[in-house]
């Protein structure tokens, strides 16, 4: 039976790879994902991400819950609190790092702008201004979509 699970996306995000993770043998620390076993959806949002399990679209859905660094994220546990009856079935720790990619080759001195989620920008904000501090920091919606972004331009302005 295929285990279709709804995520917040777009794809790329560390909650796609926390859906990966669960619909992964997990329990026995392999990690490993049968392709034929999975269904997985990525949603806009984390009311979509709900609406898509209400549905029936899905049967589970992952959304981010907290960060370390920046504590819990207000937008999922406002929606599990108030806009629907499902309840949290589970948790998954997921470590994270952060880089910094750019197209072409540049250095730290050519870099005008850093484009990711305000979380990674937070979470980066010491490196960011030790080592790049005259770059203008440009919120997007998630740190894969900053990255298909700049892809998709060839690089930051």
């Amino acid at each position: 039976m295929t285990d279709r699970i709804a995520y917040l996306g777009p794809e790329g995000t560390f909650t796609e790879t926390a859906a990966r993770f669960v619909v992964g043998d997990v329990a026995s620390g392999s990690g490993r994902i049968d392709p034929a076993a999975e269904q997985l959806l990525a949603c806009g949002d984390v009311i979509e991400v709900l609406r898509a399990v209400e549905a029936g679209e899905a049967d589970r859905g992952v959304v981010p819950i907290e960060n370390t660094l920046e504590g819990s994220v207000t937008a999922t546990l406002d929606a599990l609190a108030f806009d629907t009856d499902l309840l949290v079935h589970g948790e998954l720790e997921l470590p994270v790092s952060l880089v910094a990619a750019g197209v072409g080759e540049l250095t730290l001195d050519e870099v005008a702008e850093v484009h990711s989620h305000p979380i990674a920008l937070s979470a980066c904000r010491r490196w960011l201004s030790n080592n790049l501090p005259g770059a203008e920091r440009v919120v997007s919606a998630s740190t894969a979509r900053a990255a298909a972004d700049i892809a998709e331009r060839g690089g930051a302005r």
